[in-house]
Order: structure tokens, then C-alpha cells, then sequence
């Protein structure tokens, strides 16, 4: 994060880079980055990083391209409709609830392990609906260990040489891989078989969502191997960011009480001790202004690339085909010309319009464009509703001593706090 920091500092916002073989463009302003998601982007596919993994990812909407990506969202975005968060919701809380069960006033605990384990759950939950305590119980904690060593795998692929190499080359990484793929194979081939044996409108979670499906009313449905693909995404994507996202708002409002004083009140003045619903999201804006500064400050996707397929032209510059893009929401959401002292924590800069005065692409923690993560709104929905339902009953903290350090940050697919983050927990008096 630092060298592409360094870079469009020094350097401008189109800045020519080196990734092993390739040649690479690192794109530091807003307007570089719609010419590539929107105005031209037919003329690239995603980083190699993603497409690159074909045995893990296959044909899922994170690593398909053209006609076959345009198809497979197609079928899957009524399954993020506004009208599906609101049935979410009551899972999200819920288990946020369980997760509490456990807890121990004064304790201490790794918070960015709760919050991986917990958003697993809340994906498992609203992919497998009423399955999903079964799933749990039976695989959670096979699911659990092939996605927290995913992420550290995928960065040594996506870094160095291994990026160039086909996934079949017998490195220890690449075959770390390969039994990772393996384990949640062995999961999932069974879970889609046994569903499909139930019969039609039964459930009316993701993987039903997914086994009815169809182009057409008499079209062919999805395969077992692209339902597979899906739910590799989902688990992978719809766990890893939200978890990250959350840890680093605890992090965050444990260093400034005064706006976890604000959600507090405003959880008092909205729920006053109920638990939260997909109908007080609306309504708890102190919260939303938290989890827009936490994604400005620590974006889920911190890097995004694309790569060219054709010779193209963005911002004056000739782009060659194959050569790949680099745009860091990490730096670009951290420069002066678009945010007021972009280094500090001020959840009250998204009170007055702030997204309507900013360039289109000076924010954009979830992509944008055609390919703007079509989960956005459920991580948001996810986001809200387990900060409503643990601060209203707990207050984390840092251990003394730790206020005033940086918690050091791993660079990985998201931005994980290296080595966790360990938060201590107290139970609110007044709760």
C-alpha cells in the first residue's frame, strides 16, 4: 500500500509499473478509473489475480467474462433484491446474538476472528436458509479452516511468479490450493445433490434461488458445477470483506469515543432495547456515516485490477491489450483533493451530501461500473445490523496501552489487521 502510495505521490495519477511479466498502469484519479469500470469497460476483464484461479473461482460471477458473466448476473441478482435483505436481516441479528452467548464481561478476545466467524455464519445462513444450522453443526468448521488460510494462499498466487504459472504447477502453494478446493468440494457436491432431491419451492434461500434459476421459463438451469462456483463466491466474497470492514470499525470507534457515544444514543433513541430489523436501517444514520468512513479509511477491495483485452486509449495514454490497471481505493479515498484531512476519522463528513460533491469514482469500496459487487447491499444490510445488535450491549475496547498505536495492517485480498486484533469487552450498564 505504501510503494502505490509513494507512486501516485511522487509519480502523478498514471504511473507505468512493472507485475513480472506484464506491463502495468497504477490509475490514481477518479476520472481514470469511470473511463475504465464505465465508459470503456468492455475493453477490459478482471485482473489475472481472479481469473487466473479457475479451479477455485470456475465460472462464478467473480471470475466469469463477457457473455457468460452477463448471464450468470442475470440469474443471480434477484437474490440481492431489496425485498430479499429485509428476510436476511432477522438471520443477521440472530446470530450476532449467538455469537454474544459467549462472550464474558471484561474478557478479552481476537475481535477480527469473532467477526470472520460470524459473517461465515451470516453467509451460510442466507445461502443455505433453513439447512443452515445443519450445515453448520456438520461442515462449519471445515468451511471455517478452507477460507481463513484462502486468503494468504490467493496472495501468494496473485504475488511473485506464481501469478504467470498455471494453477496445475506443482509449487506448496498451488497445492495448498488444490486441498482447499478439495475440502469445500467435498462439502458442497453433497449439499447441491441433497437440495436437489427436495422438492421445488421448499426453500427460498440462495442455493434455491440458484437451483431455479433459468434464461427462460423452459430454459436449462444451472449445473451442479456452476451452483459450485457460486457458492465459492458467495462464502469467499461474502464473508472475507464484511469481516474486515467490521473489525476495522470496532478498531476505529474503540479510538474515538465520541462517535461510538453517538451510536450508542442513537441505538437508545431507535431501538430502545429491542433488537434491530432491516426496517431500522433507515434510521440509524450515525451508524451508516461509521461504516462509509471505516470503508473510505479501510477499503474492503483496496486494489482492483483490469486487464486489457484490446489496444485502447484511457486518459490519453495508449493501453495496450494485456496490459493490466491498477486502481487503489486505498489511495485515491486518502487524497486531499477530494476528502478534508482524509487521514482522520470523521464519520460526520457523509452528513451533508458529501457523495453528491465528490467526484463519481473518488469512493468506490465496492468497485463500480457493470461489475460493481452485486453483494454490496447485503454487506451494508450485514454491516448495520451486527453493530446495532452488539453496541447495544457491549462497548469493545482497546488494551491499555494501545490507543494510541496503528494497529499494523496485512495486505492481503482485503486489508486484515496482521495478527488479529485483540479487543477487550465490556458489557454496557446501562444495556
Amino acid at each position: 500500500m505504501g510503494f502505490l502510495e509513494r507512486c501516485a505521490r511522487d509519480y502523478g495519477d498514471f504511473v507505468p509499473l512493472r507485475l513480472g511479466p506484464a506491463r502495468a498502469f497504477l490509475l490514481s484519479h477518479p476520472d481514470l478509473v469511470e473511463e475504465v469500470f464505465v465508459e470503456k469497460s468492455c475493453s477490459f476483464n478482471r485482473g489475472p489475480g481472479i481469473y487466473r484461479n479457475r479451479n477455485l473461482f470456475g465460472g462464478g460471477l467473480l471470475a466469469s467474462q463477457g457473455g457468460a458473466w452477463r448471464r450468470q448476473r442475470k440469474l443471480i441478482q434477484p437474490a440481492f433484491q431489496r425485498e430479499r435483505l429485509a428476510e436476511y436481516a432477522a438471520g443477521m441479528s440472530a446470530c450476532a446474538d449467538e455469537m454474544m452467548r459467549d462472550w464474558r464481561d471484561g474478557e478479552t478476545r481476537d475481535i477480527h476472528r469473532e467477526m470472520m466467524r460470524l459473517a461465515l455464519r451470516n453467509i451460510i445462513g442466507a445461502v443455505f436458509g433453513t439447512d443452515s444450522e445443519r450445515v453448520w453443526s456438520a461442515s462449519g468448521e471445515e468451511i471455517a479452516a478452507a477460507m481463513d488460510t484462502l486468503p494468504e494462499v490467493l496472495l501468494r498466487r496473485m504475488n511473485g511468479p506464481l501469478l504467470f504459472t498455471p494453477e496445475s504447477f506443482p509449487a506448496p502453494t498451488n497445492m495448498r490450493l488444490k486441498r482447499i478446493i478439495s475440502r469445500l468440494d467435498a462439502v458442497l457436491y453433497p449439499l447441491i445433490k441433497a437440495r436437489r432431491a427436495q422438492p421445488v419451492g421448499e426453500h427460498s434461500d440462495l442455493l434455491a434461488m440458484l437451483l431455479e434459476a433459468r434464461d427462460e421459463a423452459d430454459g436449462p438451469g444451472m449445473s451442479d458445477r456452476e451452483i459450485r462456483d457460486e457458492l465459492v463466491t458467495f462464502l469467499f466474497a461474502g464473508h472475507e470483506t464484511t469481516a474486515a470492514v467490521m473489525t476495522w470499525m470496532w478498531y476505529l470507534l474503540a479510538r474515538h469515543p465520541e462517535q461510538r457515544a453517538g451510536i450508542e444514543a442513537e441505538l437508545q433513541r431507535v431501538l430502545d432495547g429491542r433488537a434491530p430489523s432491516a426496517e431500522d436501517a433507515g434510521a440509524l444514520v450515525c451508524i451508516e456515516q461509521a461504516v462509509r468512513e471505516t470503508m473510505r479509511l479501510y477499503p474492503p477491495g483496496w486494489v482492483l485490477g483490469r486487464e486489457a483485452q484490446e489496444d485502447c486509449v484511457i486518459g490519453g495514454h495508449p493501453i495496450r491489450k494485456g496490459s493490466i490497471l491498477l486502481m487503489s481505493a486505498w489511495v485515491i479515498q486518502r487524497d486531499p483533493r477530494f476528502f478534508d484531512e482524509p487521514e482522520r476519522y470523521l464519520p460526520e463528513r457523509w452528513a451533508d451530501g458529501l457523495m453528491k460533491r465528490i467526484p463519481r469514482f473518488a469512493y468506490f469500496p465496492f468497485g463500480g461500473g457493470p461489475r460493481i459487487c452485486i453483494g454490496s447491499a447485503f454487506a451494508l444490510m450485514e454491516i448495520v445490523m451486527v453493530t446495532a445488535a452488539v453496541a447495544k450491549r457491549y462497548r469493545l475496547d482497546l488494551p491499555d496501552g494501545s490507543k494510541t498505536v496503528e494497529a499494523p495492517i496485512q495486505p492481503a485480498v482485503t486489508l486484515r489487521p496482521k495478527g488479529g486484533l485483540v479487543m477487550r469487552i465490556s458489557r454496557r450498564q446501562d444495556a
